[in-house]
């Protein structure tokens, strides 16, 4: 059986008076919630809450009524796609500092532990990544469901819920890694919807390369497989410089080696390309994680506090020299496309190898 705080945190999202009961069983709680909401007497209300079980389930609703929902109109949507080590989640975090921004972090993750969406998963990714732009989590509330043991507050994670915090967002960020550019253009083709906009983030392959191997999950699948990356990222590429002579404001291209070597000027043109804020909350996260504390000489692999002017070119030093040649050779055309100086194997290589 339901207690009365199960009953009101089932209603969580709902900020209308439609979703609150009206009958004569209404618990005393809830009657007491919709006559305080419906008069405006909200900081009252939360004062009166302040030592009730159900304060922390109804604290964030009840800001959220502060909050009009936002006409699809003023909303810049940013599909973030890129690759597994790419410096993705740096950027992600990045791109979701702004106040008010909704960021749905890797949403095909229960799709696949370590590789690319296959053909006939492509579908139903993209009808969900449609919703998601359009913050209809209610049409997908299955999948809402199925997400529930990647997330740490599950109390939070219902499509009632993430609906109304999506609708009250001018910023929305999606970061995947597991979708070929390709089918993030049919995303673009099929909506209506022009402040939809692509960053690609791309990271020299032996830079990408050197960073995956370092991880068992990856090495366990074509991610880490040369052929396989350099095929991907060539494929992308070739779809990106096709689309982006026909979208040329709503497709960006940003290289991890410029975003760590020169953090705040290339997020200061890329939000501005994005027509978003460069608010000073953006300004503090690069200042935090594009250096180490004094007394931190390491970090987790996942972590995005790092020495950002040292860590794209770790592979000279750290990558065999046989793996390199052989990404220089499988990822020729990309090397050609965005400009990455190959070196030569030995000569060039022994003058750089002690390079800190």
């Amino acid at each position: 059986m339901k207690t009365e705080d199960d009953k009101f945190s089932s209603n969580l999202g709902h900020t209308n008076e439609k979703s609150i009961p009206q009958n004569q069983e209404q618990p005393k709680k809830l009657r007491m919630i919709n006559e305080q909401v419906k008069d405006k007497k909200v900081d009252n209300f939360t004062r009166n809450l302040k030592n009730s079980k159900i304060q922390k389930m109804s604290s964030l609703p009840l800001k959220l009524i502060k909050y009009e929902p936002v006409n699809a109109s003023n909303v810049t949507t940013i599909i973030l796609v890129t690759y597994y080590r790419s410096g993705s989640s740096f950027l992600g975090d990045l791109l979701q500092q702004n106040d008010r921004t909704f960021y749905s972090f890797e949403p095909f993750r229960s799709f696949s532990d370590g590789d690319i969406l296959s053909e006939d998963q492509v579908p139903n990714a993209l009808q969900i990544l449609q919703s998601i732009t359009k913050c209809d989590y209610l049409k997908i509330s299955q999948y809402v469901n199925s997400m529930r043991k990647y997330e740490m507050k599950s109390k939070c994670w219902t499509a009632q819920f993430l609906q109304e915090v999506c609708i009250r967002s001018p910023i929305r960020v999606i970061k995947t890694t597991r979708l070929k550019m390709k089918h993030a253009f049919q995303l673009i083709n099929n909506s209506p919807n022009e402040n939809i906009k692509i960053v690609y983030l791309v990271r020299d392959p032996r830079s990408l390369y050197n960073s995956r191997r370092k991880f068992g999950w990856c090495r366990r699948t074509k991610c880490s497989n040369i052929t396989a990356m350099c095929d991907q990222m060539n494929d992308d590429l070739t779809d990106f410089l096709k689309m982006k002579s026909l979208l040329q404001d709503r497709l960006f291209l940003l290289k991890y080696e410029n975003i760590s070597l020169n953090a705040e000027n290339e997020a200061k043109s890329l939000f501005k390309s994005l027509n978003i804020p460069f608010s000073n909350n953006v300004k503090q996260f690069i200042s935090s994680h594009t250096k180490l504390p004094k007394n931190v000489t390491k970090t987790s692999g996942y972590s995005t506090v790092r020495d950002s002017k040292i860590i794209p070119f770790k592979w000279l030093s750290e990558l065999p020299v046989s793996e390199i040649v052989k990404i220089q050779k499988q990822c020729n055309n990309v090397f050609e496309k965005l400009n990455y100086k190959q070196i030569q194997v030995p000569l060039e290589l022994a003058e750089k190898i002690n390079f800190k």
